[in-house]
């Protein structure tokens, strides 16, 4: 595979190669998502149309009853962690061929700004994804941690944070200390 340089020298733009396959499988899993809803979509509105369950809207046309949308469920801890350590790594590779190419530029003085550009977008992308994946990964980690349930001192029912009564037995709850 050639060089950064030797790209640029060609004239070749350094964006050509794939994009990192983190960003390629989500950008595909998503496509295939929205694809998979459209079928599903489709085939419920002519489903509903043949029953005659459609809802009808105020110019006659029969408009499908809202259903719920189903989650996606949060991916492992250690599914996340890798991810973020395949992002940081390429975002670390792309931030330093960002410099070496504006390096190159300078020295040969041929400066071009979209090639700058696209390569500080790929950045800002990865940048993204991480934001992302470190929010998931704050779900990930904090999920099955409850606040332990205040109880009741007197008959053990489960009290809201801040209550000054138990519901349950009606006696009075001690201030919180802070």
């Amino acid at each position: 595979m050639p060089s950064l340089r030797e790209r640029f020298r060609r004239g070749r733009d350094p964006g050509d190669d794939a994009r990192p396959k983190a960003l390629v499988d989500d950008q595909a899993e998503a496509e295939a998502d929205q694809d998979d809803q459209a079928e599903a979509e489709q085939a419920e509105h002519a489903e509903q149309a043949e029953d005659g369950t459609a809802a009808p809207t105020t110019d006659g046309a029969a408009q499908p009853a809202a259903r719920p949308r189903r989650r996606r469920p949060l991916p492992s801890a250690g599914a996340l962690r890798r991810e973020r350590r395949v992002l940081l790594r390429d975002r670390d590779d792309r931030i330093r061929d960002l410099g070496g190419l504006v390096l190159e530029m300078y020295r040969q003085d041929r400066f071009r700004q979209d090639l700058v550009y696209e390569q500080a977008a790929d950045v800002v992308a990865i940048e993204e994804r991480l934001f992302q994946v470190d929010q998931l990964l704050a779900l990930a980690s904090s999920r099955g941690r409850a606040a332990p349930a205040q109880q009741c001192p007197h008959c053990g029912a489960p009290v809201f944070p801040g209550a000054r009564f138990c519901a349950s037995c009606g006696n009075a709850l001690a201030p919180a200390q802070p």
